[in-house]
């Protein structure tokens, strides 16, 4: 019994536990097919063991692929091949310099060319900066081109309103200046008149371009784009207090109704082809150097109900323009404690100025 007893204990001691590891089974020939062996693992119990890590199934991590695939993307350069290269982006840079020129190159003409159309030239007008009109007037009379049908077209409509009548005898005089502008210079390229319309339009542009060459209109302190190739009606300015010059504030009909130059340095003689301008209501000439007698034919301008004509070196009478019932009406026609200052007389003006810049209502 003793020795019963010591055989079952140690029968006991060597029992195999449920967390002991099972031998697998041997592998068997299942038709000629050898299959691995596998291995099983209990389950444990009372105890916490993490799962064993899976094996990585997706792309390697950025920094590993990147120092596997760092080999592979390296190039081999031969110096032929970077000889090639560096001609190549010389090239590539002077093409871009040379494209960057021609861009500057076609703004800064572009720039010009709308300024010319805008402000005239300092020698616009001058006989000596006349040369490519002057050139053009010669190849249109030698080469029979259109020029010399719209010269003989415009003199014959104007020859009528300018004074005296043989002024395109002279080339030097104001108007034959002007009809070369306009059929040499003027951008517009105005063709001779076939209507009422056409025929005011065109005289009215000649009168403010005679009254341009008649007062040295290069010398003036601002152009106020005289002799542009806009319409007339855009031969103004205004400047930063909301002031008005030059000739514009047109009807409906695109007529000048007001001319405004003011203290602008104007020299020489009214000419007496502003009375052109049929519709002009305000003639504003004073604080300038004009010179001479106001012409008589101004006495044609019925609407106009503004003349400035004081502070300048006029000469004569105005009383022919007394016809006109001008509601403000001034000229140098003071005569200062009858010391024989009078330069003007006029009958009708509302105020008379003197050489001192002094003026009184009358």
């Amino acid at each position: 019994q003793q020795q019963q007893q010591q055989q079952q204990q140690q029968m006991g001691g060597q029992r195999p536990t449920l967390s002991t590891a099972r031998s697998a089974p041997s592998s068997r020939n299942t038709g000629g097919t050898s299959m691995a062996p596998s291995t099983y693992h209990a389950p444990s119990f009372g105890t916490n063991h993490a799962p064993p890590p899976l094996p990585p199934s997706g792309p390697l991590p950025m920094a590993v692929a990147a120092a596997v695939g760092q080999d592979e993307m390296r190039e081999y350069i031969s110096p032929v091949q970077l000889q090639n290269r560096k001609i190549l982006l010389g090239i590539t840079v002077l093409v871009g310099i040379f494209a960057c020129c021609g861009y500057g190159w076609l703004m800064v003409s572009r720039k010009m060319s709308v300024y010319s159309n805008v402000v005239p030239d300092s020698t616009v007008g001058d006989m000596a900066g006349e040369s490519s009109s002057s050139t053009a007037a010669s190849a249109g009379r030698d080469g029979g081109s259109d020029y010399s049908s719209r010269e003989a077209g415009l003199m014959e409509i104007l020859r009528g309103i300018i004074e005296p009548r043989d002024a395109f005898d002279d080339d030097q005089s104001p108007q034959s200046r002007a009809l070369r502008w306009m059929v040499y210079e003027d951008p517009m390229k105005l063709e001779p008149p076939t209507s009422a319309f056409e025929t005011n339009k065109v005289a009215q542009r000649f009168g403010l371009t005679v009254l341009y060459y008649a007062t040295d209109g290069k010398n003036w302190a601002s152009s106020h784009n005289f002799l542009s190739g806009q319409d007339e009606c855009e031969w103004n300015s205004v400047d930063d207090r909301g002031y008005f010059s030059g000739a514009g504030q047109c009807d409906r009909d695109n007529m000048v109704t007001t001319v405004a130059l003011w203290q602008n340095n104007l020299f020489g003689r009214i000419p007496a082809e502003l009375a052109s301008l049929r519709k002009l209501k305000v003639l504003s000439l004073y604080r300038n150097k004009l010179q001479g007698q106001v012409p008589g034919r101004l006495s044609q301008l019925s609407d106009i109900h503004t003349l400035y004509l004081h502070d300048n070196e006029l000469s004569g009478t105005v009383d022919h323009l007394c016809s006109i019932e001008i509601q403000n009406f001034r000229s140098d026609c003071y005569d200062g404690e009858g010391r024989g200052t009078q330069m003007v007389i006029c009958s009708c003006c509302s105020v008379c100025c003197s050489r001192d810049r002094q003026c009184f209502q009358v």
